[in-house]
């Protein structure tokens, strides 16, 4: 089922895979300034990801712990939440206007750019999404954690009391359209305030929240955690002269695209909420935070693009596909407009693999906090 409603995306930009490219472009020595620089502003980390490392010690460097002394103890856990979201397209405008210098001066230029994600079906999203869960689980296990199973969470009487919605569940954003999978048939809900959402297509309950996850989590005599985690695959960034762009006769807009597949920072996360087993004391909102904030992306390029606006001609230059394309336009004494639509193909055993892999690495991080406060 889709929505219909379409709602603004809040997430923040991508900018590992363009800060890799720099270092083709850009002399050594201004390249590594450059590179700290923007790293640091958009805490992000301008090296591949290292699947083969301690998951304790990357977690020390790419997560982000609010509260995690709510996690000292831990034993039991269910998950009334579990998303994986999946971008299927991204969109991104941009705009440049030159104003008036003498009679007749001025100019006007925007860009729309659009990628469509093309080798990914609803079916191979909810396999995914099965995969990770079962991986999340048997690394609870392995840690030392009972996993409350689905089976019983879709039971509660307290579960089905939220807003629940279908899986797969598509949404359409402002800047990134995506499916929603929960594993196992367990239906997905959306809080009021999520980040990746606002209210337009989402209709939500006058529940009480905090009510309702204590009532779930004394029925249950678990801890609770609602997992996210967020799989994007292009990464749009406009021109950033702003809107009016300078004194002059012409207008220059353009808007550069990156593929690689990542998992998304300040989206991806953990909320553990500790408080609410028989035997704890429940506090409102007092849950613990674990939240991804460095981009992990996969070392290798999995996308094939094709020009769909006008021949659908293969980009075939390793360089051009790993970087991404530039659309970009420059108006003169009028106003000019171009649309651009891209196709990113990518074959669906090998997407599902490498999320599979990454995502895999991503849970780990997680559990490896979680059995380091038991």
């Amino acid at each position: 089922m889709r929505s219909t409603g379409r709602v603004k995306t809040l997430s923040r930009r991508q900018l590992a895979g363009w800060i890799a490219g720099l270092a083709l472009i850009v002399p050594p020595a201004e390249a590594a300034g450059l590179l700290g620089k923007i790293a640091k502003l958009a805490e992000k980390k301008p090296v591949p990801f290292d699947l083969q490392a301690d998951s304790a010690l990357l977690a020390k460097d790419y997560l982000k712990l609010d509260k995690p002394e709510s996690l000292k103890g831990i034993k039991r856990v269910a998950f009334p939440a579990f998303q994986v979201e999946f971008e299927i397209q991204s969109h991104e405008n941009a705009s440049s206007v030159a104003r008036s210098v003498g009679e007749g001066g001025g100019a006007e230029a925007s860009v729309h750019t659009t990628y469509f994600l093309k080798g990914v079906d609803d079916a191979l999203c909810q396999k995914i999404t099965d995969d990770l869960y079962a991986a999340v689980t048997a690394q609870l296990q392995a840690a030392g954690v009972e996993v409350v199973g689905l089976d019983a969470v879709k039971g509660a009487a307290s579960f089905g009391k939220f807003p629940l919605k279908p899986t797969p569940f598509h949404i359409d954003k402002s800047k990134h359209d995506s499916v929603f999978c929960a594993p196992q048939g367990l239906q997905t809900y959306f809080k009021p305030g999520d980040q990746r959402l606002e209210f337009g297509g989402i209709s939500f309950s006058a529940l009480d929240w905090n009510g309702t996850y204590k009532a779930l989590g004394q029925e249950l005599d678990a801890a609770l955690i609602e997992a996210r985690f967020v799989v994007t695959f292009c990464d749009l960034e406009g021109s950033k002269q702003g809107f009016w762009q300078t004194y002059g006769n012409t207008a220059t807009a353009s808007v550069k695209s990156t593929l690689a597949l990542t998992f998304l920072p300040g989206e991806t996360r953990f909320w553990v909420h500790s408080g609410t087993a028989k035997a704890s004391v429940f506090k409102p909102n007092n849950y613990a935070a674990l939240t991804l904030k460095h981009p992990v992306m996969a070392g290798k390029q999995l996308f094939e693009v094709k020009d769909t606006t006008t021949t659908g001609q293969k980009l075939g230059d390793a360089a051009v596909t790993a970087l991404g394309v530039v659309s970009s336009l420059s108006g003169g004494r009028s106003m000019s407009s171009k649309t651009k639509q891209y196709e990113a193909h990518v074959e669906g055993a090998e997407y599902a693999d490498t999320v599979k892999t990454y995502g895999d690495a991503v849970s780990k991080m997680f559990v490896s906090q979680i059995k380091a406060a038991q």
